[in-house]
This record gives C-alpha cells, sequence and structure tokens, in this order.
C-alpha cells in the first residue's frame, strides 16, 4: 500500500464487491460506485488503514466484525497485505492470526458484513488493492462477457 494513495479494498469472490463504510461504521461489502465510503489510505502517522470518507476513522477489529472506528493506533487498527489477505497480529500471542472475511462462509450479496476469523485458505478471506486513480469506470454498453448479456440493451424472454 503507498502512503496517503486512495485505494479500494476489494473482494476476491466472485462479484468483487468493495469494503465500504455503511449505517453504524459496520464495513460491508458492496458493488463499487466510487463514493467515499468505499475508499481507503494508509496513514503513515497513525499506521492505519483510513477512511477516505470519514478521515478521522480507522478499519478496526473490535469484536467479531470489522468498524470503521476512531482512530487510536492499537493492535486491532494495524494490519499488514500479505498475499492478498489483511492480517493483523493478536498482541497476546504475537502470531498473525486473524484475518478481513466476508460473513457467512463467503455469502457474495450485497450489504454482506466484513468480519475477523482465523487465517485459512478460503477465497472468502482474499482481497485486492485497487488504486482510485487506476480504477476503470463499469462499462454502460457492449457485452457484459460475465453476465452474457448486452449492457442497457431491451430484450424480450421467449418460451
Amino acid at each position: 500500500m503507498e502512503i496517503n494513495r486512495p485505494f479500494y479494498i476489494v473482494s476476491d469472490l466472485i462479484f468483487n464487491r468493495v469494503a465500504t463504510v455503511y449505517s453504524s461504521k459496520n464495513i460491508v461489502i458492496q458493488t463499487r460506485t466510487d463514493k467515499k465510503e468505499q475508499q481507503w489510505f494508509f496513514d503513515e502517522v497513525s499506521k492505519t488503514i483510513k477512511s477516505v470518507a470519514f478521515k478521522d476513522l480507522s478499519l478496526d477489529l473490535r469484536g467479531g466484525n470489522l468498524y470503521a472506528y476512531k482512530t487510536d493506533s492499537k493492535w486491532y487498527q494495524l494490519f499488514k497485505y500479505v498475499d492478498g489477505r489483511f492480517q493483523c497480529e493478536n498482541y497476546m500471542s504475537g502470531k498473525q492470526n486473524y484475518v478481513f472475511e466476508v460473513s457467512a462462509s463467503g455469502a457474495d450479496t450485497e450489504n454482506r458484513q466484513v468480519s475477523r476469523a482465523s487465517k485459512n485458505n478460503n477465497q472468502w478471506q482474499q482481497w485486492k488493492i485497487l488504486y482510485v486513480d487506476e480504477a476503470k469506470p463499469e462499462p454502460t454498453s457492449g457485452f457484459a462477457k460475465h453476465w452474457g448479456f448486452w449492457i442497457n440493451r431491451p430484450f424480450v424472454l421467449v418460451s
């Protein structure tokens, strides 16, 4: 991660939803819409991942879920990005055993909570960093190969 350069945290699940600050500052996955609540940056002073929309809030692993919480730079706000995972070192064990994961065994649905879990090899614990200035806009026309439809083109269903 580059210092102070805005990025998206993109789930490696099929729809590539992004980590988003939601109501009550919960972190959920949503379809990327380029809103500030979906953008993050690594702050060199606090050593935390901060929200672009809420600059006084950092990613935080308190409890079982991921939140945007007031920055205090304690162990539960300090992460390393290693091999596609955001790892948090547990201060009691000294092991990097907590990672971000999409809740409910990776159910790739809109507004699904992002939680903490013990590290394993599941796809729902894999994330990519996509810098905002490198993100391509979603296409508004042409054939959407992944979906099998033409974008914004009317059609009828024939039995």
